[in-house]
């Protein structure tokens, strides 16, 4: 093999041994079909859990504390959390019962009469599922549309690299080892 293919062989084998790792997606909590949160979900470096309720939150439990961010926390949740079966069947989310829509709410900010946030709207169809700021009035619990999504930060974990990574990396290394000790005994040879 030539010497410059070895070395373009070592150099990325070794530079994707340092940056992949391993994204796991959320682990989806189910009660009898019905999609009750979701374990792990990602979002700005950290994990959450998250759980769907028709329970109004109260200020010091929100996560977020202002559009942009919920923003980004909701978009997480359509695109990992509610794409695939539930997608298309907003009564099977938590503390929602109507067929056609729901209106899953993230709050950032929550007074006496309103709760402000980002609402990801899962409709019956595939389409029509905007991400839009939403204010509720009052507690949502006796609508068949408007469930909370309750933000809770998980303890900080390790991300672990997979092992396809791991075996990348070693293998870089491993190639820059053996090429340091021949060019190093063809210099001690050199000396000699």
């Amino acid at each position: 093999m030539r010497p410059i293919t070895k070395k373009i062989l070592i150099t990325g084998s070794f530079l994707l041994g340092l940056n992949a790792t391993a994204h796991a997606s959320p682990i989806l909590l189910v009660t009898n079909g019905v999609l009750m949160g979701a374990q792990g979900v990602e979002f700005g470096g950290r994990h959450y859990d998250v759980s769907f309720s028709d329970t109004r939150p109260t200020a010091g439990s929100l996560a977020f504390h202002d559009l942009a961010a919920t923003w980004g926390a909701m978009d997480v949740l359509d695109q990992f959390v509610f794409q695939g079966a539930y997608d298309m069947s907003p009564g099977l989310t938590n503390g929602c019962s109507n067929p056609v829509k729901c209106l899953v709410v993230t709050a950032f900010d929550v007074n006496q009469i309103l709760a402000t946030g980002v609402a990801f709207t899962n409709t019956s169809t595939r389409y029509l599922d905007p991400i839009i700021p939403y204010a509720v009035l009052g507690n949502a619990a006796n609508s068949a549309i408007v469930t909370y999504a309750h933000w809770a930060l998980q303890e900080e974990r390790q991300v672990v690299p997979e092992p396809s990574t791991l075996w990348l990396a070693g293998a870089g290394l491993a190639a820059l080892l053996a090429r340091r000790r021949r060019d190093g005994s063809g210099a001690a040879r050199m000396h000699a």
